[in-house]
């Protein structure tokens, strides 16, 4: 009798080796120049929270139906991956179906995916659970952009057409029952009252809880298992956490030829640690 095919989960080690960028939507998104964001575009990115309306993103991940809705209206070459409390089937086509687990103090980040249960580690903060995927898609280095998480502030917050057009895709997506199926408070109002808070209205803490040490010991992990973390800007969660910082521009300008100047066997000596 032949033996049965070992099941694989896709994504395990597909980009091994290589420089993948965890895109958060904070207002360093906004002012980067046109020409930056080409550049990132061409890159390997994994997105989360709207930001396939600023870039064009190789994948995209969230907990939340209404954003997967809203990726497969706009994108047309992202894979978007949906994690939620249970390993189910896809609710929308095409769409990878994950299951998330709350990350605590001494457990470790797999660096494969089980295919009978894909299961990625987060805490309450989608960009956790990009890192970890990132990780598990082979990453050698793993650069945040727009992860700043300093406050509610977001990229849509200093552009305007930026604002206008996740308003009208909203509008356009409706309010389905399926927004609630894992968050009952999720509604198209909801949404929309969101995107229309003045800055000064998203000068709150940024969640109720910190997420720094969450960081700093995915990093600790990461950095054991020979992956560099690197933040473009001080003024952010991954840089508190110990991601060396250096500037978007330079890492885009060195991929291809791993001209990139860091210390990869250690965390950033930043002072807020």
């Amino acid at each position: 009798m032949a033996n049965k095919p070992v099941l694989r989960f896709p994504l395990n080690g597909i980009h091994r080796g290589k420089t993948i960028f965890v895109v958060g939507a904070g207002p360093q998104l906004a002012g980067l120049r046109k020409d930056t964001l080409k550049q990132l575009n061409s890159m390997i990115t994994i997105g989360v929270n709207k930001t396939f309306f600023m870039v064009k993103l190789k994948y995209f991940l969230s907990a939340y139906i209404g954003e997967i809705l809203l990726a497969t209206q706009q994108t047309d070459k992202t894979t978007i991956l949906h994690m939620r409390e249970k390993y189910e089937p896809p609710l929308v086509q095409n769409v990878i179906p994950l299951k998330r687990m709350m990350f605590e103090p001494g457990m470790e980040l797999t660096s494969e995916l089980d295919a009978l249960c894909p299961t990625l580690m987060t805490r309450l903060n989608v960009a956790l659970g990009a890192t970890h995927l990132a990780y598990v898609m082979g990453a050698r280095r793993i650069v945040f952009v727009g992860v700043e998480q300093r406050d509610r502030l977001h990229f849509w917050n200093f552009d305007e057409a930026a604002r206008q057009k996740i308003v009208a895709a909203l509008k356009k997506r409706g309010d389905p029952q399926i927004l609630k199926i894992d968050h009952s408070y999720a509604t198209l109002e909801r949404d929309l009252t969101a995107l229309s808070m003045s800055p000064n209205e998203c000068m709150g803490p940024f969640f109720q809880i910190d997420h720094t040490p969450t960081f700093r010991t995915y990093f600790h992990l990461l950095l054991r298992g020979g992956v560099e973390v690197i933040a473009t800007t001080t003024e952010s969660v991954v840089a508190d956490a110990g991601a060396r910082v250096l500037p978007l521009e330079q890492i885009l300008a060195a991929i291809g030829n791993e001209d990139i100047i860091t210390e990869p066997d250690r965390l950033s000596d930043n002072p807020g640690i």
